[in-house]
């Protein structure tokens, strides 16, 4: 009897305590799934679609921001770790209300990065029942409204879980980019087959998370892994030069193209490798790739092989072209990566024969003929370089399709194509809208498209003095600052002869009205003469 009263009581359940957030709030969870669900193929996935976006504020790509996910943290935020960690210690011993809205609040109001390398060791090296912490982390990835919460909920579950059906959580969360590397590093903790789900995960994306997944797959010897890496894992939405040396690395692109044969695939998959490596970027190209000479000359050989179909082909060839003609390069250090003379030699005579098929010009009318922009612009691309005059299809899809292709347009020395511009420009765009500044906006996003279209016109029409004036005039108004610099370097590059009786009087009447500093000492330089020309 005495043992028994004396006996402590168990805890009560997290599941039983009431959520620290509002009833009517919609977790996170909840929404992404939503935005799946009414997802437009090739869409970022919108959580928030009732909130209005100021279209004057730069908005990072869901993921971009977490990109530096792992760096170590010697700052006082560590101070912050231990603070989240005495809140859960307090919440998983003696579970009430008020210690789960204190722990809630705490991760909410957290900076994520700057604490969950402090505070994810601490937890595991704690006598925290794991149990418990993984209930409370449960609960606040499915149903917190709050996506630093989230965050920091699903680090918990990745080192206290053990639960098979988190693994499907994980894949759920994961698919809104901005948790997908954090989903990512729990999958890498906790799935039983880690590298399976990562590939899984890195599958349901297709910006910043695909990046970030697809780098936890490094030093995989899985061949439906390093297979995937080679023919898809490098595509992503925004560049493939991100991640094109380490899909060739890890999946092992020479071994892969030494086969005998290979299948269209991985042929193209190669060749969109290649052509990153050759334009490189913000990661490792190909001066860092020790396998990029033998690799190129056995695509080549591969390429040589097929018939003339794809014009994407064409492209990553002539690439490769100029890559290997190029006289400023080291060759004596690219030599020690396999970029030796006789293999250069064989890659010349392999381009130049390809690229002199007769097949290409047909292909390319063929193309430019096609509304889909897939098909459309790399037959305009190619037209270029065989020297076809791809003008006349950039403007019927601009007249019939209203699709942008504005600073295209522009790219003509011809006045009586200017002259039709003009024209379209008059009829399609709200001139009415984009003139009714002055204002300080920025131009961004699709409510500024008309702006932005006006903006092509106008930073081209300096090469032609005396054409455009109606259009200079609606700049000069412009409701975007870009707007009214664009038609002050118009102007400033035409002769004083060449301006309208009425343009300084414009522009005195605009100098009054400024509400920008700078763009107000723009325009007395202007009327004053003292412009530069070529600013």
């Amino acid at each position: 009897m005495f043992s028994t009263f004396l006996a402590p009581r168990a805890p009560r359940p997290i599941a039983d305590l009431p959520s620290p957030w509002p009833a009517d709030a919609v977790s996170v969870r909840e929404r992404i799934a939503r935005a799946v669900a009414h997802r437009v193929d090739g869409d970022e996935l919108e959580l928030y679609p009732e909130t209005q976006r100021d279209p004057d504020q730069v908005w990072f790509a869901a993921g971009l921001t977490d990109a530096l996910f792992g760096a170590p943290d010697d700052t006082p935020k560590q101070t912050s770790a231990r603070g989240l960690l005495a809140a859960l210690g307090r919440l998983v011993r003696r579970p009430d209300a008020a210690a789960f809205q204190r722990f809630h609040d705490l991760l909410a109001a957290s900076d994520v990065l700057g604490v969950i390398d402090g505070f994810l060791p601490m937890v595991t090296h704690q006598r925290l029942d794991p149990k418990q912490v993984a209930a409370v982390a449960h609960r606040i990835a499915t149903g917190s409204p709050d996506i630093a919460a989230v965050k920091l909920a699903i680090g918990l579950l990745g080192v206290c879980s053990a639960e098979p059906g988190d693994v499907a959580l994980f894949l759920d969360l994961g698919r809104y980019e901005e948790l997908t590397l954090f989903c990512a590093v729990a999958l890498a903790h906790m799935a039983p087959e880690p590298e399976r789900a990562i590939w899984a995960l890195a599958k349901s994306v297709d910006g910043w998370g695909r990046i970030q997944a697809v780098r936890r797959l490094a030093g995989t010897q899985d061949a439906d892994i390093r297979g995937w890496l080679l023919r898809d894992g490098h595509r992503n939405a925004i560049m493939a030069e991100e991640i094109a040396y380490f899909c060739a690395v890890e999946g092992g692109l020479l071994e892969a193209l030494r086969a005998p044969s290979i299948d269209d695939a991985l042929l193209e998959g190669a060749g969109e490798l290649i052509d990153a490596l050759i334009t490189g970027g913000p990661a490792e190209d190909m001066d860092d790739y020790a396998d990029g000479g033998e690799a190129v000359d056995l695509y080549m050989e591969h390429l040589a092989r097929r018939p003339a179909q794809r014009l994407r082909g064409f492209l990553t060839v002539h690439t490769i072209q100029a890559f290997e003609a190029d006289k400023e390069a080291d060759w004596a250090a690219r030599a020690h990566r396999g970029w030796t003379a006789a293999r250069r030699f064989s890659i010349r005579t392999r381009a130049a024969a390809y690229l002199a098929r007769p097949e290409w010009p047909a292909l390319v009318e063929a193309g430019l003929q096609q509304e889909a922009r897939q098909d459309f612009w790399p037959a305009s691309a190619v037209g270029k370089i065989l020297g076809a005059d791809i003008w006349p299809h950039h403007f019927r899809r601009q007249r019939d399709l209203a699709i942008d292709h504005w600073w295209e347009l522009m790219q003509t020395d011809r006045e009586d194509r200017v002259l039709q511009i003009l024209d379209l420009a008059m009829e399609r765009l709200d001139l009415a809208l984009v003139g009714s500044g002055p204002g300080t906006s920025l131009g961004l996003g699709l409510a500024y498209s008309d702006d932005s279209a006006l903006d092509f016109i106008l930073q081209d029409l300096r090469r032609f003095p005396g054409l455009g004036w109606t259009l200079i005039e609606v700049g000069l108004r412009g409701r975007t600052i870009r707007a009214r610099n664009m038609a002050h370097r118009a102007l400033a590059a035409w002769d004083r002869a060449q301006w309208p009786p009425e343009a300084e009087a414009l522009l005195r009447v605009a100098l009054d009205k400024e509400p920008d500093a700078e763009v107000a000492q723009r325009i007395e330089a202007l009327i004053a003469g003292r412009f530069p020309k070529h600013d």
